[in-house]
């Protein structure tokens, strides 16, 4: 692969516009072949992304439309996950064509179900398809942290259509 067929991109949270820009950019160079998203959390951020949310920030869009743009990419677009992540993050990481997990234990979670939320960048699609219906509706539906082994991911860290361990 040349040096300069690929790209890093930090993904931490809370997203921002700056995260989007990245991403916008990378997928508009013909140069780059492939996106290597990393992720990383900050603890207390969940009622940031609520705020987001409901109100309707413009960032949500914008995220929606990129998320979108890069399923459809031919370019490779790989998450790597070493850490626990959530809400707008794990949405971001479901929507990538391949995930890496690290070695340990990783919790998954949208954090903002408690307050009514569902997943609004099409992970109710996304991760019931990877996981299987009840590691995702036990997720989505009672709102608790799942917690996988970073080998397995509970079939989230894995290629898409690949079944879980």
């Amino acid at each position: 692969m040349n040096p300069g067929s690929s790209i890093r991109i930090s993904c931490d949270r809370p997203l921002d516009s700056a995260f989007a820009d990245r991403i916008e950019a990378a997928l508009a160079d013909p140069a780059i072949r492939t996106l290597l998203i990393e992720f990383h959390c900050r603890a207390e951020t969940e009622t940031g992304e609520v705020d987001q949310i409901l109100a309707d920030d413009r960032l949500i869009g914008r995220l929606r439309t990129l998320i979108r743009q890069m399923e459809q990419s031919p370019k490779a677009v790989a998450a790597l996950v070493f850490e626990s992540i959530g809400g707008l993050q794990l949405e971001v990481a479901l929507a990538c064509h391949v995930r890496f997990a690290g070695v340990g234990t990783i919790c998954l979670d949208f954090p903002w179900l408690k307050y009514g939320l569902m997943p609004i960048l099409g992970g109710t699609q996304r991760l019931p398809r990877l996981c299987g219906i009840e590691w995702a509706a036990r997720l989505l539906l009672e709102a608790e942290k799942n917690e996988s082994p970073g080998r397995s991911g509970g079939g989230v860290a894995g290629s898409e259509g690949s079944q879980p361990a």
